[in-house]
């Protein structure tokens, strides 16, 4: 999620992004603050809109499996 209690998605994806680790983020967010090409900047796979459509994140994940 973007907005966390302990920090944002946005930064967490660029943490895990610097340590090298190629495991699959799908960013996901009800904010208007946070766009699909930024979600991509950072280093997500993907970028979600709340409310969530389940089926599009099936799609998804499916589609970014390691």
């Amino acid at each position: 999620d973007i907005l966390m209690p302990d920090g944002s998605g946005t930064w967490l994806a660029e943490e895990v992004r610097k340590s090298g680790n190629p495991i699959p983020i799908v960013l996901i967010s009800a904010s208007g603050d946070i766009t699909r090409s930024e979600a991509l900047r950072v280093g997500a796979n993907e970028f979600i809109r709340k409310p969530l459509d389940i089926f599009k994140l099936e799609e998804i994940l499916e589609r970014i499996a390691v």
